[in-house]
């Protein structure tokens, strides 16, 4: 008998924090503002800088993707 690792998405249809965050930053990537993401994922501005904080450990990278940003 094998089993089957289920995703959190597939049981309790919900997304994952991972999965959530890596959507973030594709949004970010693509021009979004941070208060357009924030506010469409129901997150404060503080807490999609952290999410950016938490995906680019390397100060350098963070500064570049930082700079990259739309405004506001």
């Amino acid at each position: 008998m094998t089993y089957r690792n289920y995703s959190p998405d597939e049981l309790y249809r919900t997304e994952s924090k991972r999965s959530r965050n890596e959507r973030i930053i594709r949004h970010l990537k693509a021009g979004y503002t941070v208060s357009t993401v924030a506010v469409h994922n129901q997150l404060s501005r503080q807490t999609i800088y952290n999410i950016i904080n938490r995906t680019y450990k390397d100060a350098k990278e963070r500064a570049e993707f930082m700079d990259s940003l739309e405004k506001y």
